[in-house]
């Protein structure tokens, strides 16, 4: 029974998301390149799902950076009410407003690693809002060395503003960011030192009437809600049909299997390379909370598992108020078995994710083979088997992605 709106609750953080079929920086690696077809498009079986499937899809990433611009909007606002009158609870509301951004940012994701405008290799704009890990010394102070950072460097940086932020992200090593929203998170949160809690940076880092370093810190934050807006809001265009010069527009003339190609392809690389690859294992492999996402905040798992419902949205066609034809609609046509082992497993990972509730930093350095690290281990086993049945769905529909089966 497929439902149509599901309300998830991390800690005081309740915000919509979307369907599920059942209740329960990073720039995109090579291995995502979309691969030639393997069939001519024009006699394709399956022109009619396929086609169904690809307008759904236009519109849901449409609704979805809709509703991603709105959230950085009211973010941006928080943000500037915030440094205005810096208190604890106008610091919450602040850290709130990250979180619901970020949430359905990470939704989002599913429509990545397959060329589309955020990726895009000139106008992409990734690197600048997602970036991560990030040296967080290269922004502001951190523990042992208190005038670290572009924001306590006055001599080479006298003014804080778009364009020092900009040229400065990713100068001289990769982990140098200033732009997007890991660098807000480190000045929301401060550094993290303790697994079970996040980050408790004092609202005394934002008072800027006594402290000059503390109103660049309140220029720095507000200049960077304020890239957030202008990086995402083209996003939201490029998947308008109404702009005739849009990508979405430019989307729905591609050939059917095309199309469904590069939607499997963000699903997929979205489950492999990312989640199971570089957002967990790289972390547990390394026993370093350096690689978590959200080393600050301690929101990573709730990032992962709104990246894993965003993979189901694709596939029930169901987001918000939005229904229409998902994959789920091919890959029925194409093996009805399978189609539902498919499913199947795509909510067994969405539940495996929602059940795994210790903060990622907390297992990263609990035990091995402790019951939160089998745990852990469990989940990428589980995104990585949905990733090779994605592909096999691929491969069935006539095209391949760059994802085993094997």
């Amino acid at each position: 029974m497929i439902s149509t709106t599901l309300i998830v609750t991390f800690s005081s953080l309740t915000f919509f998301t979307v369907a599920t079929a059942q209740a329960p920086s990073s720039t995109p690696p090579a291995s995502g390149a979309v691969l030639p077809t393997e069939t001519a498009s024009f006699d394709w079986a399956h022109k009619s799902e396929s086609r169904k499937v690809m307008n759904h899809y236009v519109k849901m990433v449409h609704q979805v950076y809709s509703d991603l611009n709105k959230s950085v909007s009211l973010l941006k606002t928080d943000i500037k009410l915030f440094t205005e009158n810096p208190n604890p609870a106008q610091l919450e509301i602040a850290k709130l407003s990250w979180k619901k951004a970020r949430i359905i940012y990470s939704l989002s994701e599913s429509f990545r690693f397959y060329g589309g405008p955020i990726d895009d290799a000139k106008n992409g704009v990734e690197g600048l809002v997602n970036t991560w890990p990030i040296d967080e010394s290269y922004l502001d102070y951190v523990k042992g060395t208190p005038n670290s950072g572009i924001i306590q460097n006055t001599k080479l940086y006298p003014e804080i503003n778009a364009s020092v932020l900009l040229e400065m992200n990713e100068k001289g090593g990769e982990k140098n960011i200033s732009t997007g929203f890991h660098a807000i998170e480190f000045l929301l949160w401060g550094q993290d030192f303790n697994p079970q809690f996040s980050g408790n940076r004092p609202v005394s880092d934002y008072f800027a009437s006594s402290n000059p370093i503390a109103k660049r810190r309140s220029q720095a934050l507000n200049t960077l809600a304020e890239l957030l807006e202008t990086h995402l809001l083209p996003l939201e265009k490029q998947w308008d049909t109404l702009n005739e010069s849009s990508y979405a527009t430019q989307f729905l003339k591609l050939p059917e299997q095309q199309g469904i190609q590069k939607i499997l392809t963000g699903m997929a690389m979205l489950s492999m390379d990312e989640m199971a690859g570089e957002r967990m294992t790289v972390a547990l492999i390394k026993r370093d909370t350096e690689n978590e996402q959200d080393c600050f905040s301690d929101f990573s798992m709730q990032d992962l598992t709104a990246n894993m419902q965003g993979i189901l949205n694709i596939w029930t066609g169901q987001y918000g108020t939005l229904s229409g034809p998902g994959v789920s609609t091919l890959a029925k046509s194409l093996d009805g078995d399978f189609a539902k082992k498919t499913e199947f497993a795509l909510n067994q990972s969405l539940t495996k994710l929602s059940n795994l509730k210790a903060p990622f930093d907390f297992i990263i350095q609990s035990p091995k083979n402790s019951p939160l690290q089998k745990q852990a281990f469990e989940v990428i086993n589980s995104l990585e088997n949905q990733a090779k049945m994605l592909s096999k769905i691929a491969r069935l529909s006539g095209v391949r992605i760059n994802v085993s089966e094997k």
